[in-house]
């Protein structure tokens, strides 16, 4: 039995598996570290009619003639950057009012009222809009500072899901933070929506606190999402179905493994 994160395959020694290069390789042949592809349909659901995150319900805030992935984005956005309370949803700006990712402008045309505040050293867009707080509280999204984990929903997510969460995320190319289980955790996210990701060498500041970071190029996107192989067991003996295809030119799907 291989075992990835996520997916669990049973299958005989020689049921063939495909690496992240494209290779194929006999189950008996993998090791633990080994890269599988994972089949994932991108299911690009463009249509707020089929726009859906663990039954959160987005029509009551999203107008019919939204773009749902700038949405998905700022959720990334937001999920790293931004701040929320029972009263709005903040994000920062920087030292000049600028909007850089459109996101002021998207949220006005939803009819959100944004609201631009100077801290004293930076810029701040505070979003008010009840409708735009559900959202958040139902995805169970509110201070990134205290982020320690992935949100469970996330994993569950569509490819194209994650994919636009993942670039609103990385608005910048490197995170750091005091968590490296977090740090583990988004890298096989990272690697299960095909994006190249390093993890930083960890480093100690003088405080004696220590720093672990990771770094996605998110204009490198591979053809195949794949996961890491934490396990492979030897199982019992069971009766199973044998597929035979005529042409060697295929592959399928095997426990969401290909």
């Amino acid at each position: 039995m291989v075992c990835t994160k996520h997916r669990k395959l049973r299958a005989s020694g020689d049921h063939p598996i495909m690496l992240s290069d494209g290779s194929m390789k006999r189950l008996l042949d993998l090791k633990v570290g080994d890269h599988v592809v994972i089949g994932k349909n991108l299911d690009i659901k463009n249509s707020l009619d089929d726009f859906q995150i663990d039954s959160v319900n987005f029509r009551d805030f999203l107008r019919r003639d939204s773009d749902v992935n700038t949405f998905l984005r700022f959720i990334g956005y937001i999920l790293r950057e931004g701040n929320v309370t029972d009263q709005a949803v903040s994000f920062t700006l920087g030292v000049e009012i600028i909007d850089r990712f459109g996101y002021i402008e998207y949220l006005r045309n939803q009819g959100v009222e944004v609201d631009i505040v100077y801290n004293g050293s930076k810029y701040q867009a505070n979003c008010y809009d009840n409708r735009l707080l559900e959202v958040f509280s139902q995805l169970g999204i509110g201070d990134a500072k205290n982020c320690e984990n992935i949100p469970e929903w996330l994993w569950n997510a569509t490819l194209n899901q994650r994919v636009q969460i993942i670039q609103g995320f990385f608005s910048n190319t490197e995170l750091y933070t005091t968590n490296n289980l977090f740090i583990d955790s988004l890298n096989i996210l990272l690697q299960q929506a095909g994006y190249d990701s390093t993890e930083i060498a960890a480093c100690t500041p003088i405080n004696g606190t220590t720093i672990y970071g990771i770094t996605c190029d998110l204009n490198r996107q591979k053809s195949f999402p794949e996961e890491e192989i934490i396990s492979i067991d030897e199982v019992s003996i069971e009766p199973v179905y044998d597929i035979t295809v005529k042409s060697e030119l295929h592959n399928f799907v095997a426990d969401g493994i290909v």
